[in-house]
């Protein structure tokens, strides 16, 4: 197993107990509407950084594999199949940011069939989490402004 592995390994693991945490934080009734709302951001944040993470190690994998079949993936098209694990990381996850905020430079792109499949899946799944992070914070924002009146 390589390190990104032990590192995909371990948010996955944390995943659930901090989505459990954060759950029961928010059926509390003890809670405040404005506490609620800054745990509802709180939680949608996290879930982004979860979701860019996932497809991040994702990429990286599929690159690896099209790498040990004699492919030419996107690390050796950007000169960074043989950098230490947390570059490619950042690479990989800087790509899936961009394309989750829809922005989409450009600058990294998929090269062979498989990374070509991989960023559909990304680009729809990132889709997902626009619509729903847009109306996530849409509601906060209009629970607030119904708390202030």
């Amino acid at each position: 197993m390589v390190i990104s592995d032990y590192f995909l390994l371990f948010f996955l693991l944390r995943l659930s107990s901090f989505s459990r945490t954060l759950r029961k934080i928010e059926e509390s009734t003890f809670i405040a509407r404005k506490k609620k709302n800054m745990i509802t951001l709180v939680n949608l944040i996290f879930t982004i950084v979860i979701i860019a993470h996932l497809l991040s190690c994702l990429r990286i994998k599929i690159a690896k594999i099209e790498d040990d079949l004699g492919g030419y993936s996107w690390l050796l098209k950007r000169n960074i199949d043989k950098e230490e694990w947390y570059i490619q990381y950042i690479e990989s996850y800087y790509f899936n940011t961009v394309t989750m905020v829809t922005v989409g430079y450009g600058d990294i792109y998929p090269v062979t069939p498989a990374e070509q499949v991989v960023s559909i899946v990304i680009m729809i799944v990132s889709c997902g989490v626009f619509a729903y992070s847009v109306n996530t914070i849409g509601v906060v924002f209009t629970n607030l402004a119904g708390e202030e009146q």
